[in-house]
């Protein structure tokens, strides 16, 4: 498990590591939100799969990858707007 409301997701890295939107959608206290990077490989192979998280807005919710694979468009719900998170470093 990734998180309280996992709400979207996408691959990159060429697949082998997956986005999954962590939102704190109920508002609970202690918990925050962010982007959890997940290695593809380990969890088709029932491993720990976990490699880090990203921070973003309180409600992170869907991903679009710029075409260059270098940065991703995070929606961040109530916040009108967009993040751009660079993912060359990830985890």
């Amino acid at each position: 498990m990734v998180g309280e409301t996992q709400l979207g997701e996408t691959l990159v890295d060429h697949g082998d590591r997956i986005l999954v939107a962590d939102s704190n959608l109920n508002h609970l206290a202690g918990v925050s939100s962010n982007v959890a990077v997940v290695s593809t490989a380990k969890a088709l192979n029932g491993k720990p799969a976990l490699l880090g998280y990203l921070p973003v807005g309180r409600v992170p919710r869907q991903f679009a990858v710029e075409p260059g694979g270098r940065v991703v468009l995070v929606t961040v719900q109530g916040a009108g707007q967009l993040e751009a998170v660079k993912i060359g470093g990830l985890p």
